[in-house]
């Protein structure tokens, strides 16, 4: 009688393992990057939501605005003051700016991304979701050209 409640308690242990990583594994994830599709280098600008960013990472802000910052490209500067980076990005450079759960990014913790070559443009937060296309499957691109 012990042995059968034990085989029954591991067989128990596996099925609640075995559901909780099917469940795990179909999360879907996407990713918004920026891609230097010029010929020469680009400088991008990225103002982060301090309030939602300190909300979310809390005592651990400064090391994420590290990482995202980090994440692709190479880092210029990093105010940690005002949440802003600066990034360059080499031609057919890709930079990485949200990796989410969900079928398209939120990006809910960058306030405005500004891009500087021979001329600037400014990308405001309305209008994110125009301005990155999906190519392929989760993946959202905004070409800079």
């Amino acid at each position: 009688m012990k042995e059968r409640n034990f085989s029954r308690k591991y067989l128990n242990y596996f099925i609640v393992f075995f559901c909780f990583t099917i469940c795990y594994s179909c999360d879907i994830f996407s990713v918004a990057e920026i891609v230097n599709a010029s010929q020469k280098n680009i400088l991008v600008e990225i103002k982060y939501d301090k309030e939602l960013f300190v909300e979310k990472y809390k005592d651990k802000t400064i090391t994420y605005l590290n990482k995202f910052a980090n994440e692709s490209g190479s880092l210029k500067s990093l105010d940690s003051v005002n949440f802003i980076s600066i990034i360059e990005m080499s031609p057919k450079d890709s930079l990485i700016i949200e990796f989410e759960r969900g079928y398209e990014p939120h990006f809910k913790l960058i306030k405005e991304i500004t891009i500087y070559k021979n001329d600037t443009t400014v990308l405001e937060k309305n209008n994110f979701q125009d301005l990155f296309e999906e190519k392929l499957d989760q993946r959202f691109i905004y070409d800079v050209k």
